[in-house]
């Protein structure tokens, strides 16, 4: 996950003291946001591999991006936009937009 360094707080807590170097299962810590938000399903991921996996309900355009709790302020990772589109069948495909 990378932060922008212009949207980091100097003040924050981790500036301190560093963070330490091997988190265990620090993917658990990370929630998944998501717009638009109406049709999409996160499942609940469980231990040992805390695999996410997430369900569009529609095509269309979704932007997604993780955020992680700070000191003070949360991290807030890059965006990235997929695209769902149903082919001839019915099926639904997604794919991950050039950002």
């Amino acid at each position: 996950m990378r932060a922008p360094s212009a949207g980091v707080n100097l003040e924050d807590c981790w500036w301190r003291s560093p963070p330490p170097v091997n988190v265990e299962e620090v993917a658990s810590g990370v929630t998944w946001q998501v717009e638009p938000r109406d049709s999409v399903r996160f499942n609940l991921p469980k231990p040992p591999d805390w695999e996410r996996q997430v369900h569009f309900g529609l095509p269309g355009r979704y932007r997604m991006w993780a955020v992680a709790p700070g000191c003070e302020t949360p991290v807030v990772s890059d965006t990235i936009t997929i695209e769902v589109v149903s082919d001839v069948s019915g099926r639904d495909h997604a794919r991950r937009l050039g950002n």
